[in-house]
């Protein structure tokens, strides 16, 4: 097994939003852990997690409501946790 070694964000490969893309940056051998950049350019989302994510927003505006109305707004240069079972809508106010 190779060395494990500490992994940075790199913004060259993230991808421009142009609708909604993916790019996985890391797996964990064991599936526990992944990381990876997500772009959305506009609109509402259903949500449905069935993991906990953390969320950096490097850029960008969301609103995320739950299915009985609470309603919580992050922009750029915040971080928030979307907990297992959440479930409701995402909306993409500013390209993220």
């Amino acid at each position: 097994m190779a060395n494990p070694r500490p992994q940075a964000f790199d913004p060259d490969l993230a991808i421009p939003p142009k609708g909604e893309a993916t790019l996985e940056g890391y797996a964990s051998g064991d599936g526990v852990l992944t990381t990876g950049t997500w772009t959305h350019a506009g609109g509402r989302l259903s949500a449905d997690f069935a993991y906990d994510e953390v969320c950096v927003l490097l850029s960008g505006h969301v609103r995320l409501t739950d299915h009985s109305g609470y309603t919580a707004e992050f922009k750029a240069g915040e971080t928030f946790v979307i907990p297992k079972g959440f479930k409701g809508t995402w909306e993409t106010i500013e390209p993220v």
